[in-house]
């Protein structure tokens, strides 16, 4: 019968097969996945999603290594996660590590015991609409931002979290481009949108209302919204 020191053993192992973790996700037996994004960041926008998730279906936007999938499953959402491994880009040129995508999550998933399935697609592809779609670290990637919100908005039956980089450069309602790997030497990072840009560009594309949640700094200045139809 194999041991908890065998299990944490056998979870370690895992972990670093993987050659690159985004996400920090505590895994149990003492086995954490070192991950870029620090556990409080993660805690800032898990603080901004809605409390009541029983039966809501919700689609996770660019979800990586997928902690934000597992914590609405954990609550009793139906979580359907998808991302296109746009990350695979920054990865090789900000780290110089190839990966072929979706590597950390199938390990989490399986260490965590979850039945989530990733799917790799643009989420401009889906047809049918959520109760609660997570946008998060994904806008300021787009490029075409106004044209992302529209999908988002199409994607929404109730309300939608949008975390971005946004720029203080102005109160008014400003796209600030970035060209190369500017924003901080990440070749996908094109925009950086004023508070008010995201507001307006939000309530432009069909969301009733509109709340900025919190601002906050991490390797950069982050805002979340939330937008509700």
């Amino acid at each position: 019968m194999a041991t908890d020191l065998d299990r944490s053993q056998g979870k370690a192992t895992a972990v670093a097969r993987v050659p690159f973790w985004w996400h920090t996700i505590d895994l149990g037996e003492g086995v954490t996945t070192p991950g870029h994004s620090s556990a409080r960041s993660q805690r800032v926008r898990t603080d901004a999603i809605p409390r009541l998730l029983r039966e809501k279906t919700v689609l996770d936007v660019g979800c990586w290594d997928g902690f934000f999938s597992f914590w609405c499953e954990q609550r009793g959402a139906a979580v359907t996660p998808i991302d296109d491994f746009q990350h695979r880009d920054f990865v090789r040129h900000k780290y110089g590590v190839e990966l072929d995508g979706g590597e950390g999550f199938r390990v989490a998933a399986r260490l965590l015991g979850s039945r989530l399935k990733l799917k790799q697609c643009d989420f401009a592809s889906l047809q049918r609409p959520f109760d609660i779609v997570l946008f998060l670290g994904v806008l300021y990637h787009e490029r075409h931002p106004l044209l992302a919100l529209e999908h988002l908005a199409r994607l929404t039956r109730e309300c939608a979290l949008v975390e971005t980089h946004y720029s203080k450069s102005s109160r008014e309602p400003l796209l600030h481009f970035y060209p190369g790997s500017s924003l901080n030497d990440d070749p996908t990072n094109f925009w950086g949108p004023t508070i008010s840009c995201v507001d307006l560009m939000l309530r432009e594309v069909g969301f009733r209302e509109v709340s900025l949640v919190k601002t906050y700094r991490d390797n950069d200045d982050r805002a979340i919204f939330l937008a509700r139809k």
